[in-house]
C-alpha cells in the first residue's frame, strides 16, 4: 500500500499490491476476494492512524454556508483514558462530525463523542480499523 499526498498532506491516491498467486480463479472466493480489496485501498486512501493524526488541513463542506472548510485533524482524531472494567485504558476515536453523527444515530446515544478504533493486535491493526466489538461486521474490521 502507497500514498499519493497533495501540498497538505492528505491522500489523493492509493494503490495496493496483490500478488497473482494469493488470488483464486474459483467464484466462491470472488466476494472476499472484492471485501479484501476494498478494505486494502481504504487503508490507500487514508483510513489509518498514520494519516488520522498527521494530515493537516481535513476538508469538510458546510451545508450552511455552502463552503467547503479546512478543520485540524485535532477535531477528526482523538485519544483519550477511559475507566473500564479493569482501571483505565486509552481508547483513539474518529471525531468528525459526520462520523460523531452517525455513530450517535446507529446507537441511539446523543451524548457519543467518537467512534471507537481498534486498540488490539499489532501495529498495522490498532487504531487503523474500527473496534471489533463495537462493530462486528464492518468492512474496515482488521482482517
Amino acid at each position: 500500500i502507497d500514498y499519493g499526498t497533495n501540498f497538505n498532506g492528505r491522500p489523493i491516491l492509493g494503490f495496493a499490491n496483490f500478488a497473482p498467486s494469493a488470488l483464486s480463479t474459483d467464484p466462491s472466493f470472488y466476494w472476499k476476494q472484492l471485501g479484501v480489496a476494498i478494505h486494502e485501498i481504504s487503508h490507500a486512501l487514508g483510513f489509518s492512524t498514520s494519516k488520522f493524526t498527521s494530515t493537516r488541513g481535513w476538508v469538510r463542506f458546510n451545508f450552511a454556508t455552502q463552503q467547503y472548510e479546512t478543520v485540524d485533524s485535532s477535531t477528526v482524531y482523538k485519544q483519550e483514558t477511559r475507566a473500564s472494567g479493569k482501571g483505565t485504558k486509552t481508547v483513539s476515536l474518529i471525531t468528525s462530525p459526520e462520523v460523531v453523527n452517525q455513530a450517535r444515530m446507529h446507537f441511539g446515544c446523543p451524548t457519543l463523542d467518537g467512534a471507537e478504533l481498534e486498540d488490539g493486535g499489532s501495529s498495522g491493526t490498532a487504531g487503523s480499523h474500527w473496534e471489533k466489538r463495537i462493530y462486528p461486521t464492518e468492512y474496515m474490521n482488521g482482517i
